[in-house]
């Protein structure tokens, strides 16, 4: 990869990993982990939107589980470099950019959207309905 190549990458994981409403997914190249850089509000703050933090964590995609919890705040100028040079010397691939959310509620109908896929609502605003897992897709930023 030429370094011309890798300075495009480098401004490309910047403008991404700045946009706190978007959710990241990069896959290795076996597709056995994906790590995942989302905003969520912290547990304890939970009510509180200006406490949102940067958080990643590895999911292993063969199991399905997650092997971390989210570690909390990350330092931005490090996961930089720490995402660009994944793409750039360990061939991870952006598996997905997320800029949202959008849940229908299966008895009223109403649509509700937002834009941290990990901050979304937890019953309808309409009816009072608990949403299901199945009611809650995301919104692709491509």
């Amino acid at each position: 990869m030429t370094s011309e190549n890798s300075d495009v990458i480098r401004k490309q994981v910047e403008q991404y990993l700045s946009n706190k409403d978007l959710e990241i997914e990069l896959e290795d190249t076996n597709k056995e982990y994906t790590i995942v850089y989302s905003t969520n509000i912290l547990a304890q703050e939970s009510d509180d939107t200006s406490k949102l933090t940067r958080n990643y964590w590895i999911n292993q995609n063969k199991n399905g589980g997650q092997i971390s919890s989210p570690w909390g705040s990350y330092e931005h100028a490090q996961q930089l470099s720490l995402v660009a040079n994944l793409i750039i010397f360990a061939k991870y691939k952006i598996k997905s950019i997320t800029k949202g959310w959008k849940m229908i509620c299966q008895k009223c109908g109403s649509e509700q959207q937002g834009p941290i896929w990990r901050n979304s609502l937890k019953s309808c605003e309409q009816c009072g309905t608990q949403y299901k897992p199945e009611d809650k897709t995301k919104i692709s930023a491509s």
